[in-house]
């Protein structure tokens, strides 16, 4: 095994590791998903067209979409733990900016802003499984982090239109932003490099020997 590659081993370091990215992944999920079992409380308590409403359950998806690359650019030069930790909290912030206002304008921008840094998880947590797992493993592993969607939609249609209807449009809007803070939490705590990580290159030497004469 070359010093670049992953251990051959599965700890149960390296199912905790999977745990998290899976959580980071499915809250940003719920979110997504989400925001659409919201549009009939948008249109009937809240009063908005149904077009109105309808751009406000697009907004998160716009925002991923625009931030998707950029985050996948980022991991590449920094760290898997960083993009989690950083988006995770940036989604938090957003929704909690969202609970806040009631203007059609700033809740659009607010919803933008939170799928823009939720994009972060679907570009790391990727990452960490192809990190952390052998190719023996990997399948199992990216299969069990991929239910992180059907997940987090479940929990998402389970939770937030019950919330809104029961409690108001914040209350829906808390349950995401709950996760996406326990998403960087748990993040910053448990996520490293994975082993075999291959150390920043040093200084490339330039000079250039002298040819005999």
């Amino acid at each position: 095994m070359g010093s670049g590659d992953v251990a051959t081993t599965v700890t149960a370091r390296h199912w905790l590791i999977l745990g998290v990215a899976t959580f980071v992944a499915a809250s940003g999920s719920a979110f997504l998903v989400g925001v659409g079992f919201l549009l009939p409380h948008f249109h009937s308590e809240m009063g908005m067209s149904l077009t109105r409403a309808g751009v406000l359950v697009a907004m998160p998806s716009v925002g991923m979409a625009l931030a998707l690359i950029a985050w996948g650019w980022l991991v590449d030069r920094t760290s898997e733990r960083l993009v989690l930790v950083s988006g995770s909290a940036a989604a938090a912030a957003a929704l909690g900016a969202l609970i806040l206002t009631d203007s059609f304008g700033a809740m659009a921008a607010f919803l933008l802003l939170a799928g823009a840094a939720t994009a972060s998880g679907n570009s790391a947590s990727g990452r960490l499984v192809v990190g952390w797992f052998p190719p023996r493993r990997r399948g199992l592993a990216m299969g069990i982090r991929q239910m992180s969607q059907p997940a987090g939609a479940a929990i998402a249609a389970m939770t937030m239109p019950l919330l809104a209807q029961s409690y108001g449009l914040a209350a829906a809007f808390a349950m995401p932003l709950a996760m996406a803070l326990v998403s960087a939490i748990a993040a910053f705590v448990v996520v490293t490099e994975p082993p075999g990580a291959p150390a920043p290159a040093g200084p490339v030497d330039t000079t250039v020997a002298s040819a005999p004469v």
